[in-house]
């Protein structure tokens, strides 16, 4: 196992330690960050309305309609069903069909909150909505994540946005683990660790 792997294990053992989460979780967790295929999924502006409760932060995805299979629909019913995913150059993950039962072959992943849309669309939920971090960090996080993910007038600034910003998720037989929150093209702890710029006040005379 490389370095950085590694390290990212330790971290979401001590992350889902120190919230409390059964032993189950934990080694399950760490199954799927030791094996998983690692997919980027985009991230959309936060909700202007305190996004933070508490000890983690609500996730907007871009990711979050799709088709169903014609062979074998989700069943709205039921609220669950397995998305078949598609990675882009960049290792973003695309939507490719929603079915009621886990595709034969591929990646794809288990979703929530399934029910029929638009269009011939359906609407789902991405099953990792949030990301835990500690509290006294949550306001700093705040501002980063809202300078970084609002929408920008130049095409370009907001086609790098889009690439910079992203939750890095392992992905192991339709279940998923939260590899990282980058914001900027750093994750979030990198950003929190760097010094906050302390700004200068120049004198009445000046």
């Amino acid at each position: 196992m490389r370095p950085n792997r590694l390290s990212w294990l330790f971290l979401a053992l001590g992350a889902a330690l120190c919230f409390g989460f059964p032993v189950s979780t934990i080694w399950k967790q760490t199954q799927i960050l030791q094996r998983g295929v690692s997919v980027k999924f985009s991230l959309r502006p936060v909700d202007p309305y305190d996004p933070f409760r508490g000890r983690y932060i609500w996730l907007n995805f871009d990711l979050n309609r799709a088709p169903a299979s014609e062979e074998d629909p989700p069943l709205e019913a039921r609220g669950a069903a397995y998305l078949s995913l598609q990675i882009d150059d960049n290792g973003f993950a695309d939507a490719g069909f929603l079915s009621a039962s886990p595709p034969s072959d591929g990646l794809y992943l288990r979703v929530e909150n399934v029910h029929s849309w638009l269009d011939g669309l359906w609407a789902f939920s991405l099953p990792f909505d949030r990301y835990y971090l500690n509290e006294s960090d949550a306001k700093r996080v705040e501002e980063i994540a809202r300078e970084e993910l609002s929408p920008q007038q130049d095409e370009d600034a907001n086609a790098r946005r889009m690439l910079e910003n992203y939750l890095r998720i392992r992905i192991l037989d339709g279940e998923a683990a939260i590899e990282g929150y980058y914001l900027g093209g750093e994750t979030v702890e990198t950003r929190l660790a760097r010094p906050t710029p302390i700004p200068l006040h120049r004198s009445s005379k000046e």
